[in-house]
């Protein structure tokens, strides 16, 4: 059946009259005729937007290929809706056009696209990278550190940059070392910036320093017995070294059935902390135990407190009595055993404290610098008040006044003026009751702070050293039983841990030892010494 014709409003003026020049238009059923003939009043397609944005290091343009873009410049078009584009990239000053995202084109090959709605197309360019290599040259030991970021040698010693790129090279000298300067493409000892136009090598010089002391420090591993020898410990401490930055010469404190660790050190003197703090001055001093600080840091500087240390080792820096070496050095078996060194005596116990353990069980080792002869010691304190220990044994029937006349007597035969006593308990009251917390610290005939503050010496759980040098100076790097009278210094004694008062050799009374500075043991480690005991006393200035 025929559809009906529903004739225009112009059509149906001219009815008969169709020399008006319109012409019979169909409209579908319900249409509304519009003023342009369109059924939603517009024949033209809806405008989109399109919006390139340009990306990355590099540089280049955006072209589409009807002209309605051109980026930079004109990054911004509007088209209409069903528009078909093609853009095509084309970089620019030596970069390269890496690719496209957005309007579902990848890659790096002109963008075909039918317009659907706004589009915004990122386009990325890339300078290409030129790589920047760092060398390290020299005995000393040091960094080099890249602005931008990317060079942190040793490490990362190479790296790429877009090319053009100006890098700053900064090169820090690590403990004992000096800078020497840079060669290759950067000269002289000052700046170095680097514009990586081209592939770049640049070297830098790090040299040791020749004066100053030596350092020692204890492992940060803990390897067993089997370590390779002497020489595979001696790599051992000369790899924890570099790895720290510390330049110089190390040798593994061990001894083997033949060798004494203390010969290997050569003729070196002047040995300190990587904190800088002083260990020991002379050979003689690690021979007889005279130690200043304690040699408690790892090579980072980390302080590991009291570690059992291997060293095959005797008192004196000789072949352990026993040979306990580990087959000198190349055991790991629980059959094999090994001499052991403490790390927190202030005594020849640092070397050996007559303690053995399994060639199987991992310990710290000690590394000493063997490059330098610098002497070391420590400066007195512009305040101080001296403390030192007994040469001659307390009789425990002669009561405080006693301790205290023999204090005073020791101090006043070897020139120290002033007035002493013992730091010792009594009944009812505490060893740190008979001085002054609020003083100045008390030190050691050799400089060396007991502890860091007067009330820490009275108070703390922990002295800084042990108490093991006499009023003239000299030492006794022993183990040596010291009478105190309390578990600590701030604990009231009573009749059973000072021998009746002070007033019997028939009685028991608490003691301690003078080459440890951990009250448990320096003043609680004995809580029942027989009175009959000629022990030694800790002497303080009031």
């Amino acid at each position: 059946m025929r559809r009906p014709v529903v004739l225009s409003a112009t059509l149906l003026l001219c009815v008969g009259a169709l020399a008006c020049g319109e012409v019979e238009t169909a409209q579908p059923d319900g249409a509304v005729p519009t003023a342009d003939g369109g059924p939603d009043g517009s024949t033209d397609p809806t405008p989109r937007q399109i919006t390139v944005q340009l990306a990355g290091t590099g540089t280049g343009t955006i072209t589409s290929a009807g002209g309605e873009l051109s980026c930079p410049g004109t990054c911004v078009a509007t088209v209409p809706d069903g528009t078909s584009l093609t853009l095509t990239a084309t970089a620019t000053g030596g970069a390269t056009f890496t690719g496209w995202s957005g309007a579902g084109c990848a890659g790096t090959a002109p963008c075909t696209f039918t317009v659907a709605g706004d589009v915004t197309l990122v386009a990325m360019f890339a300078l290409p990278s030129r790589q920047l290599q760092v060398d390290l040259a020299g005995t000393g030991v040091g960094t080099v550190t890249s602005t931008p970021a990317g060079i942190a040698c040793p490490g990362t010693c190479a790296a790429s940059f877009p090319s053009g790129t100006s890098v700053t090279l900064t090169a820090q000298t690590g403990a004992q070392s000096t800078f020497g300067g840079w060669a290759g493409d950067c000269g002289g000892a000052g700046a170095c910036s680097v514009d990586l136009t081209a592939p770049r090598a640049v070297t830098a010089t790090f040299a040791p320093v020749t004066t100053g002391p030596n350092i020692v420090f204890v492992t940060s591993t803990t390897p067993t017995g089997d370590v390779g020898g002497l020489a595979g410990a001696d790599a051992i401490c000369q790899d924890l070294a570099r790895a720290a930055g510390i330049a110089g010469t190390f040798r593994a404190w061990l001894s083997t059935s033949g060798t004494p660790a203390i010969s290997r050190l050569g003729a070196a003197r002047g040995w300190v902390r990587p904190d800088g703090l002083p260990v020991a001055d002379t050979l003689a001093d690690l021979r007889a135990g005279h130690l200043l600080y304690l040699p408690t840091l790892d090579e980072h500087g980390v302080d590991h407190g009291e570690q059992q240390i291997m060293t095959g080792t005797g008192i004196d820096g000789a072949v352990s009595p026993t040979a306990t070496t580990c087959d000198d050095w190349t055991s790991a078996t629980s059959g094999a055993n090994v001499a052991l060194g403490s790390s927190r005596v202030s005594s020849s116990g640092w070397t050996h404290d007559y303690l053995e353990e399994s060639c199987a069980t991992g310990h710290r080792m000690y590394c000493f610098g063997t490059d330098r002869t610098t002497a070391v010691a420590v400066a007195a304190p512009a305040s101080y008040r001296r403390a030192f220990i007994t040469i001659g044994g307390f009789d425990t029937s002669t009561g405080l006044a006693g301790a205290d006349a023999l204090c005073q007597a020791e101090a006043t035969a070897a020139g120290l003026g002033g007035t002493y006593k013992a730091l010792l308990a009594s009944n009812g009251a505490s060893a740190a009751s008979r001085f002054s917390a609020s003083g100045a610290p008390w030190i050691r005939l050799d400089n060396v702070p007991v502890a860091a503050t007067a009330a820490d010496l009275l108070t703390a759980a922990s002295w800084t050293v042990g108490l093991t040098v006499d009023a003239t100076g000299g030492g006794h790097y022993q183990y040596w039983g010291m009478w105190t009278g309390a578990a600590s210094p701030g604990t009231a004694g009573t009749a059973a841990t000072t021998c009746g008062n002070w007033s019997s050799t028939a009685a028991q009374g608490t003691s301690g030892v003078s080459d440890t500075p951990d009250m448990s043991r320096a003043f609680g480690g004995f809580p029942a010494s027989d009175c009959v005991s000629t022990l030694k006393l800790f002497c303080l200035q009031p």
